[in-house]
């Protein structure tokens, strides 16, 4: 036998709650019968329970989201299918470079020379170096660490050894005004000088040092550990991580 469509409820105002629910009723008995809603049912707000099912192709059952743990206690490791950017940069992900010298003696004149160091540490990342111009080129925006390591000799006295470097951000090459280092240098004694420092550097921007004494007899020298194989103390060291 058919299904009856609910009748209406007796003495009640059209306005009444009851009518209302009548209407709703009858609404869902015709789409029923239509096929066009389906099994939904009419449920208070507060206890309306949806089981199984997708929305927009995403699968929901129990405690998983196309079958991923909803909620996990242990996070794993972020990973990003593209470069970070900041500013329109890229900002750099993991960076380094070495540069290195061991030349068993490299002459400092009196007026600015490139420090320009012969060779690069394999498994550079990030970083570019061309030892003909002494050159860094950094492709990433970034803070980066520096260390640079040069081993100095004076075979006289009253000996002054100056560095300071230049940046190029793309307008050409200007002076770092901050970036100068003085060292005085004990006669017949080898110093060594290592500076550190923390710098920013945006995506192709590119750096070089500059080196002189304030008169001749310095040189740049290489030396090895006593007592051990294959340890140096390069004549020019430099660093970027």
């Amino acid at each position: 036998m058919a299904k009856l469509a609910p009748p209406p409820p007796t003495n009640q105002d059209v306005s009444s709650r009851q009518f209302r629910d009548w209407f709703y009723s009858v609404f869902q008995f015709i789409n029923q019968q239509s096929g066009t809603l389906g099994t939904m049912a009419y449920e208070n707000a507060n206890s309306v329970a949806i089981t199984g099912g997708s929305i927009g192709g995403v699968g929901i059952s129990g405690s998983t989201i196309n079958n991923t743990p909803i909620g996990t206690t242990t996070p794993s490791t972020g990973a990003f299918t593209t470069n970070l950017t900041r500013n329109g940069y890229t900002v750099k992900p993991n960076c380094y470079i070495e540069a290195y010298d061991l030349s068993s003696s490299i002459s400092i004149t009196t007026t600015p020379t490139l420090l320009t160091p012969a060779n690069t540490l394999s498994g550079a990342t990030g970083i570019t170096y061309n030892s003909s111009t002494g050159v860094f080129t950094f492709s990433q925006e970034g803070d980066y660490s520096l260390s640079l390591l040069v081993n100095a000799l004076s075979t006289s006295g009253n000996r002054i050894l100056y560095i300071y470097a230049e940046k190029n951000t793309g307008s050409g090459w200007t002076v770092n005004a901050n970036s100068g280092k003085i060292y005085n240098l004990v006669s017949t004694q080898t110093t060594q000088i290592v500076y550190s420092n923390s710098v920013h550097r945006v995506a192709g921007e590119q750096t070089r040092y500059w080196i002189y004494a304030n008169n001749t007899n310095v040189t740049l020298q290489t030396q090895t550990l006593p007592s051990v194989s294959g340890v140096y103390v390069p004549a020019i060291r430099i660093q970027y991580s």
